[in-house]
């Protein structure tokens, strides 16, 4: 069973950056990554209800990363992840790994 998991982030681009290190870390094979999308909040409507829901809660110049993934090393995927911001608005993940995803991608990146 695949986990889909959408990630807020307050930049134009940043989604588009962090789907192209999932990109990577599956040529890596650390993760199974079955598809992934970004949608950018212009002034265009979004169609599809989940995306609709979505495009409500963000802000002009913000972009959402969705992916879904089938298999993972998650504490490698999670190291990848680490400070690349952003904010889990909706997973499949437990608790528990929904909590671990958001810590990782809000903490500091290592210098």
């Amino acid at each position: 069973m695949s986990t889909l998991v959408a990630i807020g982030y307050n930049d134009l681009y940043k989604a588009e950056e962090v789907r192209l290190m999932l990109r990577k870390m599956k040529k890596e094979y650390l993760l199974d990554l079955e598809d992934a999308m970004v949608a950018v909040k212009d002034d265009v409507g979004i169609n599809d209800a989940f995306m609709k829901e979505l495009a409500e809660t963000m802000k002009p110049g913000s972009s959402v990363l969705f992916a879904l993934v089938r298999s993972a090393s998650p504490d490698r995927v999670l190291e990848e992840l680490k400070g690349t911001g952003g904010k889990v608005l909706r997973s499949s993940l437990s608790h528990e790994d929904e909590t671990r995803l958001q810590t990782a991608i809000s903490a500091a990146k290592a210098a």
